[in-house]
């Protein structure tokens, strides 16, 4: 089974178009042992009763408006599968078997290509030999919704908001090296109000490659 966990928010008033998207895209997969994992952070929790109307989705609250990293833990502890696939509530499921594709992976992780809406060309993930570099940006692989893995204990560092996607890949390469790249497509949608788009700010930048740096330092080639 593949465990899709979701970590969602308020998102400025369009939580429930981006989610219902989302959900839809899940329900068109070819591949149908999945559960749905949903913690949810917004204040109101009005996107619980959305959820409801969905098979084989579980929802739940967590414990204060923390961050995508402590949404996405969150969820993963609740997680069952043998895959985990991380979905963010403003992406989607692009190619109907890709699903298919992550259930079948050989290698301890994998990543698809990213087909961006509204934003850059679609992103096709190459491999990355220096993980310092990984860890502090230069991120060759696209987003957490890009990527699957066989079930373990890692989870995402809570001290990062910006480079938390970036310090796991690298967490991940070290233990398992290079992911393995499926021929599959997941939709990426690119609007002002992502999350990389609002929390990158230039404090939160030198603050982060401050800490990636003293986590990774003995790696720099």
């Amino acid at each position: 089974m593949i465990s899709i966990v979701i970590p969602v928010y308020e998102m400025a008033g369009v939580a429930d178009k981006m989610l219902l998207d989302l959900l839809y895209s899940i329900q068109k997969q070819t591949y149908k042992d999945y559960e749905i994992i949903v913690s949810d952070e917004s204040p109101d929790r009005s996107l619980q009763d959305l959820c409801f109307g969905f098979e084989n989705l579980k929802y739940y609250v967590n414990n204060g408006s923390k961050g995508a990293c402590y949404n996405l833990n969150n969820a993963l502890i609740h997680a069952k599968g043998s895959i985990i696939k991380p979905m963010f509530q403003d992406d989607q499921f692009y190619d109907i078997d890709c699903l298919q594709k992550f259930s079948n992976i050989s290698s301890p992780w994998a990543v698809c290509t990213s087909e961006h809406l509204g934003g850059r060309n679609p992103h096709v993930p190459y491999f990355n030999a220096d993980v310092y570099e990984l860890a502090r940006g230069c991120n060759t692989f696209g987003s957490p919704s890009a990527v699957g893995w066989k079930a373990n204990d890692f989870t995402f560092d809570e001290n990062l908001k910006w480079l938390f996607d970036c310090d796991f890949y690298a967490r991940m390469m070290i233990q398992y090296g290079q992911p393995q790249i499926l021929d599959t497509k997941v939709l990426i949608r690119e609007w002002d109000g992502m999350a990389t788009r609002t929390v990158a700010t230039g404090s939160v930048r030198v603050t982060e490659l401050e800490y990636i740096e003293s986590k990774f330092s003995n790696l720099r080639l």
